[in-house]
């Protein structure tokens, strides 16, 4: 059964505290480092010490140019990794997590609808400054909300394969907390420059 609760369970915490959980992904939410108190199933896993393996930090963006045309690609890159995500975990049978898989597919799909909704807005230069972080802080809530749903998952399967595809997860959702926390930096330096025409955008 699909569970109707957890959108309005996540749109009341969205409504009481935009600001904080997007502070919350700033301060950067290191689930990787949480599931380190959660051994693995033991036995043989392929490719195991690879998964386990700390994820490689590229070097920071180069925020402080960053063009309303390199923003739009990020949110397409974005855009296209949580639509892939969402079609693997469609194909996923229901058995044995049913409620994590309908969790997950939902919040692939409301976030990205916040990505679509960033995207065509900025493109248009018809969103005000609050309303870009608004969008990004509730994908990013959402984003937070499939890590939780995954650790819970890793700390509490015996399963091997189930294990090792939930911790390969959390790395990505950690990859795509880290680009979306770039944008969340960037985007507002584009309202910075009263003078630019080409813009400023207004929301209607």
């Amino acid at each position: 059964m699909i569970n109707d609760h957890s959108d309005r369970e996540l749109d009341a915490l969205l409504a009481r505290a935009d600001r904080a959980v997007l502070d919350a992904v700033s301060g950067g939410l290191d689930v990787a480092t949480g599931l380190r108190h959660f051994p693995a199933p033991t036995g043989p896993t392929p490719e195991a010490s690879d998964r386990h393996a700390p994820r490689r930090q590229s070097d920071p963006p180069g925020e402080a140019g960053a063009s309303l045309a390199e923003v739009l690609h990020t949110i397409d890159q974005l855009r296209e990794t949580v639509s892939r995500g969402r079609a693997e975990w469609v194909a996923v049978p229901p058995r044995p997590m049913r409620d994590v898989r309908t969790s997950l597919v939902s919040q692939l799909g409301l976030s990205t609808q916040n990505l679509i909704a960033l995207r065509e807005g900025l493109g248009r230069r018809r969103l005000s400054e609050s309303e870009a972080r608004s969008l990004i802080t509730r994908a990013a809530a959402r984003f937070e909300q499939i890590s939780l749903d995954l650790v819970g998952v890793a700390a509490s399967s015996a399963d091997e394969q189930l294990y090792w595809q939930a911790v390969e997860w959390i790395d990505k959702i950690d990859e795509l907390q880290d680009r979306l926390l770039h944008l969340a930096r960037v985007v507002p330096r584009l309202f910075d420059d009263a003078d630019d025409r080409t813009m400023n955008p207004v929301f209607l």
